[in-house]
């Protein structure tokens, strides 16, 4: 409904234009012109032809751009001072009289909540359907529901139905009535001309529940306020001069203009008491066009005093519609209302959706980003909770995000009762082992790892090896271990990791470095001993090598002169005893071997003797025989070895005895 694109309507449209024109020419309370505005309508879901031509004029100017930057937004006093004066305008009406009077005579209308919608953008024709709620507070009085046009000539235009609006004095006008008004750009309400509101019965019922399309069009001259019921077919209508304006003017940089007119919707409610809460939901909608943008607001104000705000808070800047579907949500001393590109929503009490997030083991998992898809987004507190109040019946998914990762993904169902849900994402501890080369966990190395996110994070391995990443989302990582040099490679998946640490392993771990060491350091120590006592020794003199025949031991002098003995007779071999040439020992007859030391015997080459014949000589002194001398006489046992035990071999020249086996001097 809002500014027409210009597209066609269906084949009904020459049906629907005549029967338009027949309907507004038969109303008497105002002289109308034949309707050439749009009038568009929720057809698609009523299954209803739309009820006027379109408009094919289109104006020369463009939506205004909903781009720009704007300020944090706060309501000046004045605009808002203004706002009141003019709201209150909206007044009971006199169904006796068929004329309204001024809000002033009546002091029980004290108290004035609005919901309110502000478009940014510029509209050739607005048009909405609302439903026609039922609805009902102090005094049995009852709200009005409203579409607002401010033209480009500063009027400003309302058209609305009304419930059970309050009288001037007392009472109300039961049912359902139809609303109209215009304000000048001085902020008079000029029609009717009685300055106030104006209420006028439809043709026929309207019932709880209808869908009623409310519409302003420019047509000849004139802005023409319509109401239509898609049930009952009930209309009513209005029009005043456009004074000139050819458009509705959007607000792109606040609330409203400094008269407290503005472009939008708006939910109306009157009480006789200040009052801090919701209303019954009432829904706008408009399904053929998207709104780009437009500023949320909720007030009230006492009409008696019109200095005195209960309160006014609107969203800080326009809300862009770029995703037309997510509601947006304002919320303000208990009165809420949410709107898109295509509805707005006031007084939707809704459910309270309770969600507490924890990670996969079960640990709270505070801080995460909760979003509650097409609603809100919030992110969870120290405890874990992410709070959703006034959320619409309705299905939706809870999506979970954790260090910019989605951790959780789940559906849920609003119905009729507040929900409390705990939620486990997938955001684990994840564990990475390090051993050495035999096995042994390897403490102290470092470990650097690429999360899922892209970003980094490092640690140290405990002495049990370990090495804990606390709340990783779920994914792939990759990482390196390094230690004094010494650098391996790791990647695996965090899910898995969590259960299974992932191991790698390092050469050397400090435990086989240290031990290394210790054996070098005792190796060293031990050389460095042993060359300081080898240096400490007495020197040996060099002697030279022992013969290579054994020798005899040392002989004893030659015995003095024997008396005679015959001289041997060749041929006669004497039985003289042998004794070893190696140790001494005597040998027994034929023996080849010394039965003491072993050495091999050397058999002398036997000696012939002959008897000498006798001569006579001249006397001279008897001379005895030279013989051979005799062996010498079994000696001491000879000293044996104390290294090896054989017996040890005198060496005359050295004055020292030798072993043969150890080949060393004793």
């Amino acid at each position: 409904m809002r500014i027409n694109e210009s597209k066609s309507l269906n084949s009904h449209a020459s049906l629907v234009r005549i029967l338009l024109i027949t309907i507004i020419i038969s109303l008497t309370l105002s002289n109308v012109n034949s309707l050439n505005g749009v009038v568009h309508a929720n057809a698609q879901a009523q299954q209803q032809p739309c009820l006027a031509t379109p408009f094919t004029g289109i104006p020369s100017y463009a939506p205004l751009s909903t781009t720009s930057t704007y300020s944090s937004h706060l309501p000046n006093s004045n605009s808002v001072i203004l706002k009141q004066i003019n709201m209150e305008n909206i007044t009971p009406f006199n169904a006796a009289s068929s004329q309204a009077a001024s809000n002033d005579a009546n002091t029980q209308l004290s108290y004035d909540e609005q919901f309110g919608l502000t478009f940014t953008q510029d509209f050739s024709s607005l048009a909405y359907n609302v439903t026609a709620v039922q609805q009902t507070y102090e005094n049995n009085w009852g709200p009005a529901y409203l579409l607002n046009g401010l033209s480009n000539q500063g009027y400003w235009y309302q058209v609305g139905i009304a419930w059970n609006w309050p009288y001037i004095s007392s009472g109300y006008n039961s049912g359902f009535n139809f609303f109209y008004e215009v304000y000048s750009p001085t902020g008079v309400s000029i029609f009717p001309t009685n300055v106030g509101g104006g209420l006028q019965k439809f043709s026929s019922q309207v019932n709880q529940g209808d869908s009623i399309l409310l519409s302003l069009t420019f047509s000849s001259g004139n802005v023409v306020m319509y109401a239509y019921d898609w049930n009952t077919h009930a209309t009513a209508s209005e029009t005043y001069s456009s004074q000139g304006a050819t458009y509705f003017v959007g607000s792109p940089t606040s609330d409203s203009n400094s008269q407290g007119f503005f472009t939008g919707l708006m939910t109306e409610q009157y009480h006789p008491n200040t009052y801090y809460g919701n209303m019954h939901e009432v829904t706008y909608t408009e399904n053929s066009f998207a709104a780009s943008s437009a500023w949320m607001w909720i007030d009230e104000y006492n009409t008696a005093n019109r200095t005195q705000i209960l309160f006014f808070d609107s969203t800080p800047s326009p809300v862009s519609y770029t995703n037309p579907l997510p509601l947006n949500f304002l919320s303000s001393h208990n009165a809420t209302e949410y709107s898109n590109a295509y509805e707005f929503i006031t007084g939707a009490t809704g459910i309270r959706l309770n969600i507490r997030t924890f990670d996969w083991s079960g640990d709270l998992l505070p801080s995460c980003i909760v979003n509650l898809t097409g609603f809100a987004s919030i992110i969870s507190d120290s405890n874990g909770w992410a709070n959703f109040t006034g959320v619409p019946k309705g299905n939706y998914t809870i999506s979970i995000v954790w260090q910019g990762i989605q951790v959780s993904q789940t559906p849920v169902s609003i119905t009729n009762s507040n929900v409390t849900m705990d939620i486990n994402c997938l955001v684990y501890n994840l564990k990475i082992k390090v051993t050495d080369l035999f096995g042994l966990p390897f403490s102290g190395a470092n470990v650097v790892i690429t999360l899922p996110n892209g970003t980094t994070a490092s640690t140290t391995t405990g002495s049990d090896g370990l090495a804990v990443f606390l709340e990783i989302p779920t994914g792939s990582f990759t990482g390196t271990v390094s230690y004094l040099g010494l650098t391996n490679s790791i990647s695996g998946n965090v899910a898995q990791s969590s259960t299974t640490p992932t191991s790698v392993e390092l050469p050397f771990s400090p435990v086989v470095i240290s031990t290394i060491i210790i054996i070098i350091v005792i190796a060293v120590v031990a050389a460095s001993i042993f060359l300081r006592l080898r240096r400490k020794a007495p020197t040996i003199p060099t002697m030279p090598p022992p013969p290579t025949s054994p020798q005899y031991p040392p002989q004893p002098p030659s015995p003095q002169p024997q008396p005679s003995m015959p001289v041997p007779i060749t041929g006669a071999t004497p039985k003289a005893a042998q004794f070893c040439s190696n140790c001494g020992a005597p040998l027994q007859q034929g023996v080849k071997f010394c039965t003491n030391c072993g050495a091999p015997i050397i058999h002398p080459t036997p000696t012939t003797y002959q008897q000498a014949e006798p001569t006579t000589q001249p006397t001279q002194p008897t001379l005895q025989p030279s013989y051979p001398p005799p062996p010498p006489p079994p000696q001491a046992a000879v000293p044996l070895c104390p290294t090896c035990g054989n017996p040890l071999t005198y060496l005359q020249q050295y004055n020292r005895w030798y072993c043969t086996n150890c080949r060393k001097y004793l």
